[in-house]
């Protein structure tokens, strides 16, 4: 899982950036990905919070408990402040919870925000297929994907 600022100047334009800001769109994206199948989950939200953090892996857990995922499911995380960051307390609380779930929650390595790759690789293909190319052609919220 992670959570990727969309209104970065690493990727976009100035122009994208400001027409993110003048049509009130969402500023990050949240994903989940499965390593093994590349199956991809994502959400908007207008916000980077732990409480945010939290409705994103509820319902993560919802959408593979209704399609019936019973396989062993490990969420790795960066340490970030949406999923708990360097607060052990909720670190503790989130992983007594997700295992309770029959998951398992790890945080990436301290100093290697490269980890996991394949989400970082994630973004960069998003940037480049779909943010880059379309983000101009987004006139409204109501006419979005975000």
């Amino acid at each position: 899982m992670d959570l990727k600022f969309i209104g970065g100047q690493k990727a976009l334009s100035m122009e994208q950036i400001h027409h993110i800001h003048t049509k009130n769109l969402s500023l990050y994206q949240w994903i989940a990905i499965d390593v093994h199948s590349r199956f991809r989950l994502m959400g908007y939200s207008y916000e980077k919070s732990w409480t945010n953090g939290l409705a994103w892996i509820f319902w993560v857990l919802s959408w593979l408990g209704s399609h019936g995922v019973q396989s062993q499911t490990f969420f790795t995380v960066d340490r970030g402040e949406a999923f708990g960051g360097k607060f052990w307390f909720k670190i503790c609380k989130l992983r007594k919870l997700l295992s309770d779930f029959g998951y398992t929650f790890i945080q990436n390595r301290v100093g290697h925000p490269e980890d996991p790759p394949h989400i970082e690789c994630s973004h960069q293909t998003d940037d480049e297929a779909f943010y880059i190319p379309q983000l101009l052609s987004i006139a409204s919220k109501k006419k979005s994907f975000f």
